[in-house]
């Protein structure tokens, strides 16, 4: 009850190349809150998920979501967050991030 879900993906067209990020927001009825995309410029695709990512998860404090689901496809950024290796430019964010959740849950799609 109350969880919010960020669906997070990221890409780039080469690796790397020119990269974008978007996530979708939804509440725990499945119901949609909000979208968002951006392009980054050149960078690799990992860098492209991690940006997703921590994007959602500042759309959710910006917002008093505290009880989140971050979901992403990426195994790298599941396994990078899980144990605290985030990118060196990313590391004051995310750790900042991290400490206002009650809530935080790290899900990865399943891959077919």
């Amino acid at each position: 009850m109350d969880e919010t879900l960020l669906c997070c993906d990221g890409s780039s067209r080469g690796n790397p190349g020119q990269a974008g990020y978007g996530f979708v927001v939804r509440i725990h009825t499945g119901v949609f809150v909000y979208a968002e995309s951006g392009g980054l410029g050149i960078l690799s695709n990992f860098i492209a998920k991690f940006i997703a990512c921590v994007s959602a998860m500042e759309w959710a404090i910006n917002n008093q979501r505290y009880k989140v689901i971050l979901q992403t496809d990426s195994k790298a950024c599941v396994v990078a967050l899980m144990n605290n290796k985030i990118p060196w430019f990313l590391v004051a964010r995310c750790r900042e991030l991290l400490q206002v959740f009650i809530l935080f849950v790290i899900d990865k799609f399943i891959e077919k």
